[in-house]
Order: C-alpha cells, then structure tokens, then sequence
C-alpha cells in the first residue's frame, strides 16, 4: 500500500480532504492512522484509523467511513502526544549519519500487517524520489527521522514511482517491442504493486517472453518482476508430453496446437470417456487456457 502525502482521501466517496502524514508505532513501524488535511491554508488535521481504508491507489485513497464520523475523529494535536505513537508528516525531515537533510514524501506499507518498509524520500535540491528501506531508520520521533546509512548511499536508492505511471511506462515498452504484434498484447495481462511488476498470460513465441523480460528491467521505477508467461510453442510440446505419458503410446496420435493458451486436440478421437481425460491433462499443464477436441 502506498501512501503519498497529497493523495486525494474520500469518506464513503464524497472527499475528505489530503493525506498529509501518518501515525505509527515507534517501536514496530506499524501505521495506526491517516493524517488527512482538510480545507484551504493551514486547515484541520484529521486522524483517521487505518482499518477504514477500502482501497488505496496512486490516484485516490478510499475509506469506509461516512463523513459524519470522519470529521468526528480526533485531531493531530490530541494524537501526537500519545506515548509510543509518533507522526510522520509532510514536516518531517529525514537526515542521514552524517548530517544531510531529506524531505519525506510518504510511505510503502505491506497491506496486511500494515508495517512500513520503505520510506520515499527526495533531496532538497531535487523533485526526484527515491525508495529508502526502513531497515535504515535508526531513531524515530515526530518530526525527525535519523538513518544508519550516510549521503553516500543515496546514489544507489532505487527511483520511485507511482505505479500507474510505471505500469504506463511498461505498456508503451511492451507496444513498441520489435518481436511482439498486436496479437501478443491481447494475451498478456501487467500489474503493478508497489513498484513490483507482474506480466502473465500466454504469447505465440519463447522469443516474445524473453522480449517482455527486457521491456519490464528497462523501465525504471520498477522494483522487482514475476513473469508468468506462457509460449505456444512450449505448451504445444508440454501438452503432447502430458498427453503421451498419459496414453503411453496405447492411443492413436493427435496433433496439439495452441493459440495464446487455447489449446486444440486433433486427430482420431477415442470414447467420451477417455476424451474427458484427455482435456483434463491437457489442462493440467501450466498455462493452458482451455481445451478442444477436434476429430478428423
């Protein structure tokens, strides 16, 4: 879960107002609440419980909280001086061991336990952000974050983007790649999850899969990569290998084609029984789509 200080929050779809911190726990890096601002100049800090989120995009974050109650949630101010609870806002200065100041710009959070892992941060000089592992952090208070690592480190912190824009960067790649073609893209699916990217589906070509893996480490941004791709080429000899140790060679020959996953069984077909067998190994080959059987 990504949390940007100025990303929109809605109570039950109607706005709220923007994210403009968090708190956590000191000792587990755990996040309890959402600081949202709401209205012009220096506005009203809410705090919001974090278990009310719905979902969390790049472009909003939506809670289950009717506004009512929302606005009925305890300020900053009465929060802030909770013992073991620490808020990490737009104010917070993040300094390396040797000294050199850092702007926080919010957090990665793991969904379930709701612990952070990465802080994202920028230089005072530069817009660019980057990814620092919380594992750096090695005192926490409201207001100051102090790291382990020194300014020297800096230069070897990952990029970090939005997800959407990530994923926006990969399909452009993807559409523009010499070995893949319109027929190509219509079998794959991308995601994007806190920098990490995800490619599956089925492609005609092993030369495709290797295309799509040179697209995805080009991007920047990108954190990490699970490709999950099938080639036609290679169901058609896995599915033929499944189908022959099933028949050890007691069945008569069928010819295995695949269209993007979908995979056809052609030739002189036994009963309907062993027929039903022969498309539920077929598809039990990793990445197969669907079976049919066609008789010659």
């Amino acid at each position: 879960m990504e949390l940007i200080w100025g990303q929109p929050v809605t109570a039950l779809d109607v706005w709220l107002g923007r994210l403009q911190g968090v708190m956590l726990v000191q000792d587990s890096a755990t996040v309890t609440h959402l600081v949202v601002k709401r209205g012009l100049g220096r506005g009203r800090l809410y705090v919001i419980p974090v278990e009310s989120i719905k979902k969390c995009v790049s472009e909003a974050i939506y809670t289950e909280m009717p506004l009512e109650e929302a606005l009925q949630q305890p300020t900053l101010r009465r929060l802030d001086n909770e013992q073991f609870i620490v808020a990490l806002t737009h104010n917070t200065r993040v300094y390396t061991a040797d000294g050199k100041k850092l702007r926080l710009r919010g957090l990665r959070v793991s969904g379930g336990r709701r612990s952070t892992g990465w802080l994202v941060v920028s230089t005072r000089m530069s817009k660019r952000r980057f990814l620092l592992p919380f594992d750096e952090v090695t005192e926490i208070a409201t207001g100051k974050l102090t790291l382990a690592m020194g300014s020297s480190g800096l230069r070897a912190l990952p990029a970090y983007r939005r997800d959407s824009d990530i994923e926006a960067d990969l399909w452009e790649r993807i559409s523009t790649a010499f070995a893949l073609r319109q027929g190509d893209l219509a079998g794959i699916n991308v995601t994007v999850d806190e920098g990490a990217v995800a490619i599956r589906g089925n492609v005609e070509s092993p030369n495709v899969v290797q295309s799509l893996r040179d697209a995805a480490r080009d991007v920047r941004g990108a954190t990490g990569l699970l490709l999950d791709v099938a080639s036609d080429a290679d169901l058609e000899l896995e599915v033929a290998a499944a189908l022959a140790q099933h028949t050890r060679g007691n069945g008569g020959p069928l010819r295995v084609s695949s269209q993007l996953g979908r995979v056809e069984l052609l030739g002189h077909l036994p009963g309907e029984d062993e027929c039903a067998l022969l498309v539920r190994v077929a598809n039990a080959v990793p990445g197969v789509r669907g079976v049919e059987l066609a008789s010659l």
